[in-house]
């Protein structure tokens, strides 16, 4: 695909927030999460597959609506 549909800043953001909220990341681990650049892009890989598949599979219900059922 063209263009990413995966936002890195707001993974950034995620990672932050959960590894503050994980009370075991938290004494684990003294230093900040990062993420590579390849975990964007295998993120944004992983989420084109799910809305093939999703699309697949609201076209074979017989549905012009893609459902988070179909995930």
């Amino acid at each position: 695909m063209g263009s990413s549909i995966i936002v890195r800043s707001k993974i950034k953001e995620l990672v932050k927030e959960f590894a503050k909220a994980s009370k075991e990341l938290a004494k684990n681990n003294s230093q900040p999460l990062d993420i590579s650049e390849d975990f964007s892009v295998r993120l944004c890989a992983k989420a084109e597959e799910m809305i093939k598949d999703a699309c697949r599979r609201a076209k074979a219900n017989g549905r012009n609506t893609v459902m988070a059922k179909d995930l």
